[in-house]
């Protein structure tokens, strides 16, 4: 069983036409949310013409608001925790995407999250570092050809790298 959410609306029409062309629509239920932890926020979207999966949400002073927000953790009893890995792939988004999942995380739900190059530059980071670290044990560098496993406590160094993105499994 699996949930998606796109907020973007020609991608999120494209995801539900992949649904019904594999026929999986009794396995993937698709939402048109995006995920933050303040669900009154002023979002814009910057679209990427040349790549729809690399459009980008900012907060913004405009009042103009027509995206439906949500917190992760809205979805904590639809699912077997036990049985659950968390994806985020949100082009910097992550620190909103990872703060409105709190309940996850104190469940030690693992989570596979794309990290852009500028997380530690995000006023957030020292409190998601904190979060991560007292909640989970472990995590893989999945970017390495070999990827070793890696005590939680060190988690803040793999940004030292010059990687781009950094795609890492915490459990």
């Amino acid at each position: 069983e699996c949930i998606a959410i796109e907020p973007v609306k020609k991608i999120y029409d494209i995801l539900n036409v992949n649904i019904l062309l594999n026929g999986v629509r009794n396995k993937i239920t698709s939402y048109d949310y995006v995920i933050s932890n303040k669900i009154n926020e002023n979002l814009s979207l910057s679209l990427n013409k040349n790549n729809y999966g690399d459009n980008k949400f900012k907060v913004t002073n405009k009042n103009k608001n027509k995206y439906k927000i949500i917190k992760l953790d809205h979805f904590i009893k639809k699912f077997e925790l036990k049985n659950l890995l968390i994806k985020i792939d949100v082009q910097g988004f992550e620190s909103k995407v990872i703060l409105s999942a709190k309940k996850f995380i104190l469940k030690k739900v693992p989570l596979l999250i794309e990290f852009d190059c500028n997380f530690l530059k995000n006023k957030d980071s020292k409190k998601i570092i904190k979060l991560m670290t007292k909640n989970y044990k472990f995590f893989y560098n999945i970017d390495n050809k070999n990827p070793k496993k890696n005590d939680i406590k060190n988690f803040k160094k793999i940004f030292n790298n010059s990687e781009k993105i950094y795609n890492i499994l915490i459990f």
